[in-house]
Parts: structure tokens; C-alpha cells; sequence
């Protein structure tokens, strides 16, 4: 029942990518024609955020940490929403990637640094992502590597197969379907860990290590209300900026871009509420009854949920959660595949629109999924936790890509440079401080939800000190 459910949802996937998916031509296999609806593109945008590592990471956090801090993602969206519909109004009708403006401003050079920054990133982030993906299989299907291996390398041929045969259409109607099934395992889950709660619950003591966090802490490592809202700030700032796969959606939803964007917000929310809920439950029963976890620590609170499901769901229930954690995963992946296609058309090689190949965009995609594989493949041989790894290399690259973004709306391509290297070389302090002591430079080891924070403030001291500097200029030489 396991397999059968779980499959039975990657031929629906198949068969729904197959039947929307229209190549036509290369405005329609990017962009959908630019047409397409909005609430289906935002609700893809809210799915391709959504990983696999998420799906397993979020409930840990909330079994580990509680609700305090996670609520950062949700008390940001008012602002996000208000500054995306702003920046979103901002650009051209006609746009197909956040690094045209790059190229027309500073130059071809920096437009291809941006864009060949953007594939170093994603390829990264989803050959990261399947490797987590076969741990995490490996967790839920109790399964030995080499079978790990051939899932992540079927899950990769799959999502190739149906965006490079149907474009972003048939990526964005999957995506729809593919949100449903993981709301609907979150609401198994839900449902079955509060049904193994007690049924008396008046003696039922609130976790006791659930400490209320500080409002600010100056520890590198501790986590504060003021950390979690400026790293939930700064992703989105830096994602509506730079990020291809979220633009993409809200440039195919044509005039109606700034409605994507709030349908994203609005599933995005429930999807992470979700997901914290089942941390939130599964705390609950933890605190209750501890036998159902198996003699698991607290330390090990990032495999309370797969544990949880590989042995205590039935299998219609433990199918649902599989073919969620497969969707997460295909989701991801589908969504980079033909970004970074359209971004290697566009903006590396510099090609105009009219001149976009779709046999061109397949192909790419083809070589791009086999780099993600492979690149999955050699990830065995790293020994640091794939979940630091992935965190710290996609936070790398982030902020200095939005700080190259950003600075396109103002003509000096000097300050860009040094900005975004500086923006560049902060991020790669804090999230390698390794590096920095091989040169004699001992920094503290700093979470990686700082990581991001830290890039953008040192990018803002530089350009506000080039400002004063300019300002001082004329004063200096009267």
C-alpha cells in the first residue's frame, strides 16, 4: 500500500506534466505565454520553497526550539508582500530574468558574472537537495544506500522529464498538485499523532526545554526573535530580488504579477503552518508518551517526524507522507531545471527573446540534470552534514546576487562590484570561519541564519560610505 500510493501520485505527476505541458514556442515553454493564472503560478512559487529538507527540518525546529521563533516566518509576510508588490510594479512588463537590468546597466560582464553566479547557486542547492532527499528516504523507507541512490536518480529523471517536455506550464500545474498532496499528509499526520495523545490530558505538563527566546542575543550561536525575523527578512528580500525560479512564476502570470506573489504569501503561509503544526503535535506526544518515539533524545528532534511516520502511521497514511516527501523534492528541482535554462539562454549567452530556442532550453535542461546528479552523487563523499552544507552554500551566493540586482538602478558598475564583493566575502566569513583562521583571522562560529543579515549589513556600510564620500567630495575640493 506503501509503494502504491506513492507511485500512483509520480504517474499522476507524469501524465498532468504530459497533458498541460505545450512547447510551442520559446515565450510559451519559458513563460507560459505569459499568461498564465495567477493563483496556480503563485501557489508553484509557494511549492518550489518548499524542499524536501523543509518538510523534514521544520517540524524538528518546532519539536526542538517550539512555535516562538517559527512564528518569524509569518509575522514577515505583511512587509514581504508590501515590498514585493512594489519592486514587482517596478519592472518592465516585457522582463524575463532579474539580470537583464544587470547587463544593460554595467555591461555584458556583469550581467553573465550574475547570471553564471545564479547557476553555481541552484545547481548547488539541487544537488544538495536530491542528496538530502535519499537520506531522508533512507530514514523513512529504513532502505540501504544503493537503494537511496537509484530513488534520487529516478526522482532527477522525472522532474527533467516533464519540464523539458512541457515548459513551466506543466511545472506550474504539478506544482498545484503536487502542494495538494503534501497539505493533505501534513493533515494525516496531524490527525494521527493527536489521536495517540492521551486522552486524559489534565496531568499533561507544557515541555519544559521550551524556553521563551530572547528578544536579541549577541551569542554567535543562540537563536533570538530579532535573528529569525531579520533571516526571514533578508531571504525574501534577496529571493524577490534575485531569485529567477520565484520571478519566473510572477513574469508568466503577466499583469496579474503582483496577485501571484499574494497567493504565493497566502499558500506559502498555510503549507509552513502546516508543517509546524506537526512539529507542535508531535512535541506534544513526545512530552506525553516517549515510548512512541523509541527512546529517541531531544538532540535527535530532526528525525522525530520520519521516524514517527516510518513507524507509526498505517501504510495508506505512510504512501501520503512518501509521495509528499517526493513532491517536495520534484518540485524543487523542476523549478531550477528551467530556470537556469532560461537564465543560460538569456543572460550568458545574451541572446534576445525572439531569438530563444525551446530545443535549445531542453537541451540545457538535460545537461543541467545530469550536473545536479552527479553533483548529488559526489555529495556522499562530504563529511559535513548535508543540512549545514546546503544552508551554507545557498546563503553564499543570495545576498550578493540581490546586491548586484539592486545596485543595477544606479550607474556606477565600480561601487557594484565592490559591494557585491564585499557582500561575497562577509557571507563566505560567516558561513566558513575556517577559512578566515587559515589567514590568522579567528572569527566566532555563527549560525547560518545569520549568514544572510550579516552580507547585506556589510553591503550597506560600503554604500553608505561611498555616499558620504561623494557627498564629502565637493566640499573637500571647495
Amino acid at each position: 500500500m506503501v509503494w502504491f500510493v506513492a507511485t500512483s501520485s509520480l504517474v499522476v505527476v507524469l501524465v498532468i506534466g504530459w497533458h498541460f505541458g505545450r512547447r510551442g514556442n520559446a515565450a510559451e515553454y519559458f513563460l507560459g505565454g505569459g499568461k498564465l493564472n495567477a493563483s496556480a503560478a503563485g501557489v508553484s512559487g509557494a511549492i518550489s520553497v518548499v524542499s524536501c529538507i523543509s518538510f523534514i527540518m521544520v517540524p524538528g525546529e518546532i519539536v526542538r526550539l517550539g512555535p516562538s521563533v517559527a512564528t518569524a516566518e509569518v509575522v514577515v509576510m505583511p512587509l514581504v508582500f508590501w515590498f514585493g508588490a512594489w519592486w514587482l510594479r517596478r519592472l518592465p512588463k516585457d522582463a524575463l530574468t532579474p539580470f537583464e537590468r544587470v547587463r544593460r546597466v554595467h555591461g555584458a560582464g556583469m550581467g553573465r558574472a550574475a547570471a553564471l553566479l545564479f547557476i553555481l547557486m541552484r545547481l548547488s542547492w539541487m544537488g544538495l537537495l536530491l542528496h538530502a532527499a535519499g537520506i531522508g528516504l533512507g530514514t523513512l523507507l529504513g532502505v540501504n544506500t544503493t537503494v537511496q541512490h537509484l530513488l534520487v536518480f529516478v526522482l532527477g529523471i522525472l522532474a527533467m522529464a516533464y519540464s523539458s517536455v512541457g515548459g513551466l506550464r506543466s511545472i506550474v500545474v504539478t506544482d498545484v498538485f503536487q502542494a495538494v498532496v503534501l497539505v493533505a499528509s501534513a493533515v494525516a499526520v496531524i490527525a494521527f499523532a493527536a489521536a495517540m495523545l492521551p486522552s486524559d490530558m489534565s496531568t499533561f505538563h507544557w515541555p519544559s526545554y521550551w524556553e521563551t527566546p530572547p528578544l536579541l542575543s549577541l551569542r554567535p550561536k543562540s537563536r533570538s526573535v530579532v535573528g529569525a525575523l531579520l533571516s526571514s527578512g533578508s531571504w525574501w528580500l534577496c529571493a524577490l530580488l534575485a531569485d529567477q525560479v520565484l520571478l519566473q512564476r510572477y513574469f508568466a502570470a503577466g499583469e496579474k504579477r503582483v496577485r501571484a506573489l499574494g497567493v504565493q504569501l497566502v499558500a506559502g503561509t498555510v503549507i509552513w503552518s502546516l508543517l509546524a503544526v506537526v512539529g507542535f503535535v508531535l512535541a506534544l506526544l513526545y512530552a506525553a508518551r516517549p515510548d512512541v518515539f523509541g527512546g529517541l533524545a531531544l538532540t535527535e528532534a530532526d528525525t522525530f517526524f520520519p521516524y514517527f511516520v516510518a513507524n507509526a502511521l498505517p501504510p495508506a497514511a505512510r504512501g501520503l507522507v512518501l509521495a509528499a516527501f517526493f513532491a517536495a523534492t520534484m518540485s524543487s528541482v523542476d523549478s531550477g531545471l528551467n530556470s537556469v535554462a532560461l537564465i543560460w539562454q538569456r543572460d550568458v549567452q545574451g541572446l534576445e527573446p525572439e531569438a530563444l530556442s525551446v530545443r535549445r532550453g531542453a537541451r540545457s535542461t538535460l545537461v543541467v540534470a545530469t550536473l545536479v546528479l552527479t553533483w548529488a552523487f559526489l555529495a556522499n563523499f562530504i563529511a559535513e552534514s548535508v543540512f549545514e552544507l546546503t544552508a551554507r552554500t545557498t546563503n553564499l551566493l543570495l545576498a550578493p546576487l540581490a546586491c548586484l540586482v539592486a545596485l543595477s538602478w544606479q550607474r556606477s558598475r565600480r561601487l557594484a562590484w565592490l559591494v557585491t564583493a564585499t557582500s561575497l566575502v562577509a557571507a563566505l566569513l560567516v558561513s566558513f570561519p575556517g577559512t578566515a583562521r587559515s589567514f590568522g583571522v579567528h572569527l566566532p562560529a555563527v549560525d547560518v541564519v545569520w549568514i544572510r543579515p550579516l552580507a547585506l549589513a556589510s553591503a550597506a556600510v560600503v554604500v553608505v560610505i561611498a555616499l558620504v564620500g561623494r557627498r564629502a567630495r565637493p566640499t573637500a575640493s571647495g
